[in-house]
């Protein structure tokens, strides 16, 4: 059986999704600015970030449900996916689709998944980010 998987523009109704995909443990863990934050700081983020002409933001849905995020901040890259929906081919499918010749996109050194999906897509490491935890 074959995921249908599309990719929607990032709009207002997103953001409480947004929300939650992007404070759970298991994604978080692995974002520059590791700590939960508020509500109220998720919409100063987003409200600026979309008015940024070098930002791209799309909604990963699966069946018309969504399960992730994709976006762009010139060429750097970064994608999270529900943890439910991770291992099964999306984030390489939509990799394929959004990024394009020069994008990059930093990983940490414990982030195995990460890199493997990446390499596997076509970006070719040159560096990642270690952080002491």
């Amino acid at each position: 059986m074959t995921i249908k998987i599309a990719l929607k523009k990032v709009d207002p109704g997103d953001m409480d999704f947004l929300y939650e995909l992007h404070n759970d443990p298991n994604i978080r863990k692995y974002f520059h600015q590791r700590k939960k934050f508020t509500y109220a700081e998720h919409i100063d983020y987003w409200n600026y970030r979309l008015n940024t002409r070098s930002f791209t933001a799309k909604i990963i849905q699966v069946g018309g449900i969504p399960v992730g995020c994709v976006r762009r901040e010139d060429k750097l890259i970064s994608i999270a996916i529900l943890p439910s929906y991770q291992n099964k081919g999306i984030a390489r499918d939509v990799l394929k689709r959004f990024c394009k010749s020069g994008d990059e996109a930093e990983i940490y050194f414990d982030n195995a998944t990460s890199l493997r999906l990446f390499n596997e897509s076509g970006f070719i490491p040159r560096w990642v980010r270690a952080v002491k935890k």
